[in-house]
């Protein structure tokens, strides 16, 4: 058993009590307010595709050879790009209907360029309009469109030679055809934009072997609507918040009759405490009762037995017999005692 003060064996089962009531106002949190908790819905999903096919006509062309010690008169003739023909065409699905606006476009740019370490440094770009804008608007669950163009290479290749000539500075060049699609979609009140741009690089210094390209783009679309919805009740959190209540609710009731509270001390039972503290490194403990006859005088206080002590030269003795403590001096024969009771 435990020996605690009163107040604080009603301060533990107080607290045991109060441990087990939030335990149980959790259980039933968890059982009548599980809380909540959000999801997301996909209301609204599409695929958008768009690509550029494409195919070259070659044509023969006079080239000047220009190498070092070469007859500037003579020349040679290779095959050359006449001109291109693009099929532009993108392809957009949804899963249900919605309002589409497209906007297309393509357009060419000539770049001027030079190589740094294997890195591409611009010099120069030259936009070209080569298809005007085209709109397009429907409210269906799909939308297709196809343009046709021919690209003619002669204007570009006699733009270069101007201005090597001009300047007599010769760099790389590379015509770059981009087809670019602006898709927005209204699905209720959600609105979503999205821009695809396949395109393909045709390099001036190899422009028939080798066209660098990244001819289909494609891109997604996904509308979610966020719903709050009433939690799941948590069967393991309410085992738990049921287990912990027990554990607390059986302890406070067994407890009390587990701790025994603390006897108050009598006010010779705190004396003798201070005695003690006070003079015990002056008081000699024996193991026998003083035998007390006509020859004892009792005294008021432990002071009294200290003067006396002190006067004769001897020592205080003290035992504890049947819960009285004594405390005495013997002056030849003579007992002067006070007793004090343990409780």
């Amino acid at each position: 058993m435990m020996v605690v003060g009163k107040k604080i064996k009603s301060l533990i089962v107080i607290a045991m009590w109060i441990f087990s009531a939030i335990a149980f106002a959790f259980t039933l949190l968890q059982i009548f307010y599980p809380g909540e908790q959000s999801i997301d819905k996909i209301v609204y999903s599409s695929e958008i595709t768009s690509t550029i096919d494409y195919s070259v006509r070659l044509k023969d062309t006079p080239v000047y050879n220009t190498a070092k010690d070469a007859d500037p008169s003579k020349y040679y003739v290779m095959p050359f790009t006449d001109y291109m023909t693009l099929d532009c065409k993108y392809s957009y699905n949804g899963t249900s209907a919605a309002d589409i606006t497209t906007n297309s476009y393509i357009t060419a740019f000539l770049v001027s360029y030079i190589l740094d370490a294997d890195e591409e440094v611009e010099l120069w770009k030259k936009e070209y309009t080569l298809s005007a804008l085209e709109t397009a608007q429907v409210i269906d669950v799909s939308a297709t469109s196809e343009n046709s163009i021919k690209v003619n290479f002669d204007e570009y290749s006699s733009l270069i030679k101007q201005i090597e000539e001009t300047y007599n500075f010769k760099t790389s060049y590379y015509l770059m055809i981009m087809y670019t699609t602006e898709f927005t979609v209204v699905q209720g009140t959600s609105t979503e934009n999205r821009v695809l741009q396949p395109y393909i690089k045709v390099h001036f210094e190899d422009l028939i072997y080798e066209v660098e390209e990244s001819a289909v783009a494609e891109a997604d679309i996904m509308l979610i609507n966020t719903e709050t919805i009433t939690g799941e009740i948590s069967w393991d959190m309410v085992i738990i918040g049921g287990i912990v209540f027990l554990i607390f609710a059986v302890t406070a009731i067994i407890l009390p009759s587990q701790i025994v509270g603390r006897v108050p001390l009598s006010d010779e039972a705190k004396a003798i405490r201070q005695i003690t503290i006070k003079y015990g490194d002056r008081i000699v403990k024996i193991a026998e009762k003083p035998v007390l006859s006509d020859n004892t005088v009792k005294l008021e206080s432990i002071e009294d037995a200290m003067k006396i002590a002190d006067e004769i030269g001897q020592p205080i003795f003290s035992v504890a017999i049947d819960k009285v403590t004594y405390y005495y001096v013997n002056n030849n024969g003579v007992i002067y005692y006070i007793a004090l009771t343990t409780e």
